[in-house]
């Protein structure tokens, strides 16, 4: 979920590190949210994002890790990638 707590429009950006997918721009009005759901089919169920604003050069957010779900699996798929 993509939520705007703030009193001016933001401008967010989510890349995929694994480039699954092309990175995508999200336009949050003030107290507008969204919901993104990422593919992690190609990846094996792993993921690794970046979040960053167009308006504020300090705010970056990272999320990486892997979706349990049970079934068997494989290691990190980018270990070892040069």
């Amino acid at each position: 979920m993509l939520s705007n707590h703030g009193s001016t429009p933001v401008q967010l950006t989510l890349a995929d590190s694994y480039g699954n997918i092309r990175p995508q721009t999200f336009r949050l009005r003030p107290g507008a949210s969204t919901e993104h759901v990422v593919e992690l089919r190609h990846s094996h169920g792993w993921y690794d994002l970046t979040l960053v604003s167009a308006h504020d050069s300090g705010f970056l957010r990272r999320l990486a890790g892997h979706v349990e779900t049970g079934a068997p699996s494989i290691s990190d798929p980018a270990i070892g990638a040069v």
